[in-house]
């Protein structure tokens, strides 16, 4: 028989490891009522949850549907105002304009810039001189411009309020 010195240490170490386990399975007791009163309170929490979750879940789509209203009806209030700025816009162009007229030339005046003619009797009055004429319809679409963007900006100045309630 030959000797191997590393199968008395490999015997060894393997003993010293089983008896190492040994000890420790004898003093750390494993209580599986201890395991099953953890699941328990577990599964007690748990049950707990799952209503709560479906409770949160329900409020939220009620926030979102209530939000979604809202807002449906702000946007509602907003074109409706905006419709009655707009008419008012429109009669009120129409109205200016119909105020501020400028006379048509006389028959055989050359039409062209006022300032090129100061002393031909044009039918412009001289304080005219150094404005710009505009058409109706600019006058219309303008005042429609300008109502639409301040219904707009009264819009989002209402959404942004109603955003921060």
């Amino acid at each position: 028989m030959s000797f191997n010195p590393f199968s008395t240490i490999a015997s060894k170490v393997l003993s010293a490891l089983l008896v190492a386990a040994l000890l420790a399975s004898a003093l750390v007791t494993i209580d599986r009522n201890q395991w099953r009163a953890s699941a328990k309170r577990a599964d007690a929490a748990l049950a707990l949850v799952k209503p709560a979750q479906d409770l949160a879940l329900a409020k939220a789509r009620q926030a979102i549907t209530d939000t979604e209203a809202r807002y449906k009806d702000h946007a509602h209030d907003a074109d409706t105002h905006h419709a009655d700025t707009a008419a008012t816009a429109r009669t009120d162009a129409d109205a200016y304009s119909a105020t501020h007229r400028v006379p048509a030339c006389p028959s055989g005046a050359t039409r062209g810039p006022v300032a090129s003619t100061p002393d031909r009797d044009t039918g412009v009055p001289a304080d005219l001189s150094a404005f710009t004429l505009v058409a109706d319809s600019d006058v219309r679409a303008c005042s429609g411009a300008a109502a639409y963007a301040l219904a707009s900006h009264d819009w989002a100045i209402g959404l942004e309020a109603q955003t921060s309630k």
